[in-house]
């Protein structure tokens, strides 16, 4: 008798372990998921098709050449055709000032380009858009290096700084071109 106990403590056992596993994997799969819908900001964007149907409502500037220097030029392939501008007033975040442009450029093959520019007492970053909204490629400049060069950035490591800018940008662009108070009255 003593044989046929070990038995069921045995199988108790093992189903108590495989339910445990079961259910590990089970809440393993299901968190990827989880995480991803909570890392997704509330309503998605495409900034690039933003500015790109608001770009005749835009009062845009020509850029100076000095707008864009040539190694970022080079870097996001941006410099082809006419390049126009605009900006928007400095804010302080996190007690550091920031200046902001966005840029709609021409390429090569005369496609508009869109690029943001995010620039700090330490450090700039010009970021080309892609057609679907997020960074496409990247370049920075350090301010406080004892050598200043223009380094071309991985979309994944400028993709934090990117993503703060993209929602200020955002934010900006979808207030341009909307009637005023006194037009929506008439």
């Amino acid at each position: 008798m003593p044989l046929k106990e070990g038995r069921d403590v045995n199988n108790t056992g093992v189903r108590n372990l495989s339910f445990a596993v079961c259910l590990s994997f089970l809440i393993a799969s299901t968190l990827p998921m989880a995480l991803g819908a909570q890392a997704k900001p509330a309503g998605t964007f495409n900034l690039f098709k933003e500015v790109s149907d608001k770009k005749g409502v835009i009062v845009w500037r020509d850029a100076p050449q000095s707008a864009l220097p040539q190694d970022v030029c080079n870097i996001l392939q941006v410099c082809a055709g006419s390049i126009k501008f605009i900006a928007i007033p400095p804010a302080t975040e996190n007690g550091q000032k920031v200046g902001r442009a966005l840029y709609l450029a021409e390429g090569a093959n005369k496609a508009n380009l869109v690029v943001l520019e995010r620039q700090t007492t330490a450090d700039v970053y010009f970021f080309l858009l892609a057609p679907d909204g997020n960074v496409q490629k990247a370049a920075y400049l350090d301010l406080a290096a004892p050598v200043k060069q223009w380094v071309s950035m991985g979309a994944s490591l400028a993709k934090p700084r990117f993503d703060q800018d993209k929602v200020v940008w955002h934010d900006y662009v979808l207030k341009l071109g909307a009637p005023t108070p006194a037009q929506q009255g008439n």
